[in-house]
């Protein structure tokens, strides 16, 4: 990982310590610029992607029974309506 860019660190061969760098792109150049503004992009495309996706499944009907049936029924009793710390005083 240190030899491929991805984290910047030395280790001393002595005693085998590792210690962590500050990464030195100054992300000032309008190369590492562009790649910030691709990676945005992909990133907010995915969103947009994702979002559509739930919305469509939000609304299948036969979707929505199959995974009613599948999930198990809660009953109220299965949640604590006080938290535990208000019980004990």
């Amino acid at each position: 990982m240190i030899q491929d860019g991805e984290i910047f660190a030395t280790i001393n061969q002595k005693d085998g310590m590792v210690s962590f760098n500050e990464d030195p792109e100054q992300y000032k150049t309008c190369q590492m610029t562009e790649y910030i503004d691709t990676a945005i992009r992909r990133i907010m495309a995915l969103s947009k992607k994702l979002t559509t996706v739930d919305e469509q499944i939000s609304c299948d009907h036969s979707y929505l029974s199959k995974v009613g049936r599948e999930r198990s029924r809660f009953e109220i009793d299965d949640f604590d309506t006080v938290p535990q710390k208000f019980t004990n005083m």
